[in-house]
């Protein structure tokens, strides 16, 4: 069965906010794959998840006070217990800043070591119009390729070459948080670009997730930043 997008939903906190919660758009189907993208901005802290249903494992993830400070991830909870709109995912970090979520829930995902490989990137100190976290190859044939942008600009943001962007966040406080996909054929280099309608300081992430079925190979979680650089599960 090919991977398929089931629902998604997105919340967002505070400029001085530590902690946020979310909960799936609908309820979700037993067995089915959860991937949560945060971002945090103003704090380069370890994210907690706390969800009674289940316990979720670290995929691709950034932390760093430099070129500013942030902490950017995806998360997910692969052959998850169905979840009702009631059931209460809670998102934390250490530090202060604005907190955005964004859950998605995709059929057709592996159940255990679900991640193919991963990438991370940001600005630089430069400011842009692309958005890009670095290519990935995918060792597994037909994965879900995600992306995740964060950046600081009320603007325009469009999808990279092939993919659909599924959820946004705006900026009343002070990011734009976007997550975008692309289920591909086979195996292949993809790059989940971003562009954007003016210069911006953005921070990216990639991820390949294999789909059910898929041998246990690949990567582990892909942790701290630099551009495909893998941990061997």
């Amino acid at each position: 069965m090919a991977i398929a997008l089931v629902s998604a939903s997105k919340n967002i906190a505070g400029a001085a906010s530590s902690s946020v919660n979310i909960a799936p758009a609908a309820t979700t189907t037993a067995g089915n794959c959860l991937i949560l993208g945060v971002w945090a901005s103003g704090t380069h802290a370890d994210v907690g998840i706390t969800d009674p249903l289940g316990s979720w494992v670290a995929l691709v993830t950034n932390s760093s006070a430099s070129p500013a400070d942030h902490t950017i991830g995806f998360y997910g909870l692969p052959n998850a217990t169905s979840h009702t709109v009631s059931d209460t995912i809670a998102v934390s970090c250490s530090g202060a800043g604005e907190i955005d979520v964004q859950l998605l829930e995709y059929s057709g995902v592996a159940t255990s070591s679900i991640l193919d490989n991963g990438s991370t990137g940001n600005y630089g100190g430069v400011p842009s119009t692309l958005g890009d976290p670095g290519s990935i190859t995918t060792a597994v044939a037909d994965d879900l390729v995600l992306g995740f942008s964060a950046q600081p600009s009320t603007t325009s943001v469009t999808a990279g070459s092939g993919f659909t962007l599924q959820l946004h966040n705006g900026a009343p406080i002070g990011y734009e948080v976007d997550t975008e996909d692309q289920i591909v054929t086979g195996t292949g280099t993809f790059d989940p670009t971003f562009t954007y309608g003016i210069n911006a300081a953005w921070f990216c992430i990639g991820a390949a997730i294999k789909p059910a079925g898929a041998a246990p190979t690949g990567f582990g979680p892909l942790i701290g930043g630099g551009r495909n650089y893998p941990v061997i599960a």
